[in-house]
């Protein structure tokens, strides 16, 4: 039968009946979760009916449920609990799809509102809900995360000190693999699937799993890759994305770290990805505050970019006629995110060069004059707003933002796929890629969108009968029935699109 009609046919055999039954039914079920509320509370469910205070909800749900419940009348309650318990800690979404499996529930219900319902028929409730942080969900953190985790009370406080750890890695090496703390804490296979989970669920949190190997940052200050990214932005607008990894991975070896530093390969990827850069095809721009440079550091940049390419002899050399010492000389030759260090000759025949071309003139507020950037800073605001906004108005305010991106000012503005001029009204704001499989950096790309008209080009590349690969129009998914639709993909194919909409990451246009 499930909880939830067990719920309410007890109701209905042991309420009286009189003229407030049915709404006293409704508000039992509403804070037990079987009304649509996601933090059924006592104060929530007296503002929902219009009923006094949490006192007289109290009143009305001891009076005709809590002081008269059978258990044998409701046992999916039982079973329910029993499910909990079987794990010590869950994934909320694991949890409800457990038990929508084994049919003690349907789809909608509230985790809160069962918790409710559990102890209010004495069952001893052990566990409680966290949001990634790891602090007790409210009502604004069930709206504000993606997931929220149910752990076992007795288990909080080790994966708390865990988490704690797995938080502090990556900000020394960078770049962390969830693996180096194998060694360091006993038992870690048992809490390395929530530790996890957590990472990929908090905020700012950037991932990567290849088979085995979970690499992760938080996207912060306290990052050294972000770090050295706020130095040698100061006096570049902008760097290929593999030579930069390339010049991190160099850096990060002046360290003294007991993990072992990422490859090359995952910093590429990060440097990718990061919302602190803006990618177009590999070439990425520091869109974060810069920081000015100490001594040694002007004296590398001023000497490079004079010389362009030097040995270490000399470059050493120039530098502790700089006043410099010599282990201090050592280590920015060999070991910083300015300097690119080509290998490939030959330990004896190193060859420094400056990561990047310099800015022909430095300005630590240049990035406000630049349109994109100002739009990316929008929206990193709207990221890093107050835990009270919920996820769906931020979602909201994102889609503004990004709208004004393609329309501000604007009368008319041609359609991305077919070409056509229109006016902005038959337009919408299009996602290259679908906006659920965005990551965080994606989604605070203005690149992710273009204008798309509602004259067909829409629906056809919304649902992938047409898609975009190398910025050629290709023909996707077919369309079951001969009609119009046919004839404008037939129109369309073939066609390239404008440069403007190209910019960005590739992966943005996804196959089909």
């Amino acid at each position: 039968m499930g909880i939830k009609n067990e719920l309410l046919s007890f109701l209905n055999l042991n309420i009286k009946e009189k003229g407030t039954k049915t709404r006293n039914i409704e508000i039992i079920a509403y804070y037990y979760g079987f009304r649509g509320s996601s933090w059924p509370t006592l104060d929530e469910t007296a503002r929902e009916f219009n009923i006094g205070t949490r006192e007289r909800i109290r009143q009305i749900i001891d009076d005709n449920f809590r002081n008269i419940v059978d258990l044998v009348y409701i046992p999916s309650i039982v079973k329910i609990g029993e499910v909990v318990e079987s794990n010590p800690f869950w994934i909320q979404a694991e949890l409800e799809n457990k038990l929508i499996e084994l049919e003690v529930i349907k789809n909608i219900f509230s985790i809160r509102g069962l918790f409710n319902l559990i102890e209010d028929v004495g069952i001893d409730n052990r566990y409680k809900i966290y949001s990634p942080d790891l602090k007790e969900a409210t009502r604004s953190s069930i709206a504000r995360y993606e997931q929220n985790f149910i752990i076992k009370n007795s288990e909080i406080k080790k994966i708390k000190s865990i988490y704690k750890k797995a938080q502090n890695i990556p900000g020394m090496s960078g770049i962390s693999n969830l693996k180096h703390l194998e060694d360091e804490i006993t038992d870690f296979s048992i809490y390395s699937t929530i530790i996890r989970d957590l990472i990929k669920y908090s905020e700012n949190a950037w991932i990567k799993a290849y088979g085995d190997n979970f690499w992760y940052l938080f996207e912060n200050k306290h990052n050294t890759l972000i770090n050295y990214s706020e130095k040698i932005f100061t006096v570049i607008d902008n760097c290929d994305v593999k030579r930069l990894a390339e010049t991190y991975r160099n850096a990060l070896n002046r360290r003294t770290y007991k993990f072992p530093y990422p490859p090359v390969e995952i910093i590429t990827e990060y440097l990718r990805s990061s919302i602190y850069f803006e990618n177009n095809q590999d070439t990425l721009t520091f869109i974060g505050e810069t920081t000015p440079l100490n001594e040694i550091e002007k004296d590398v940049v001023e000497y490079l970019k004079a010389k362009g390419s030097v040995k270490y002899p000399e470059f050493r050399d120039h530098l502790i006629t700089k006043g410099h010492g010599n282990a201090h000389t050592d280590k920015v030759i060999m070991s910083s995110p300015f300097v690119h260090v080509d290998k490939s000759k030959g330990r004896l025949n190193y060859e420094y060069t400056l990561v990047s071309k310099i800015k022909e003139t430095v300005s630590q507020n240049a990035m406000l004059n630049d349109r994109y950037r100002q739009f990316v800073l929008k929206l990193r605001n709207i990221s890093d707003r107050g835990t009270d906004e919920p996820v769906e108005q931020k979602r909201r305010r994102e889609q503004k933002i990004l709208q004004q991106w393609l329309f501000d000012g604007k009368d008319q503005e041609r359609c991305a796929i077919c070409g056509n001029k229109y006016s902005v009204d038959a337009l919408v704001t299009a996602h290259k890629k679908k906006r659920a499989n965005c990551n965080e950096a994606e989604r605070l790309d203005p690149y992710i969108v273009m204008p798309v008209c509602v004259f067909g080009c829409d629906y056809l590349y919304e649902n992938k009968h047409i898609y975009i690969e190398d910025g050629v129009i290709k023909a996707g998914l077919p369309i079951k029935y001969d009609g119009q639709e046919q004839k404008i993909i037939k129109m369309l194919v073939g066609r390239k699109i404008d440069k403007e909409w190209q910019k960005g990451r590739k992966t943005y246009f996804e196959p089909v």
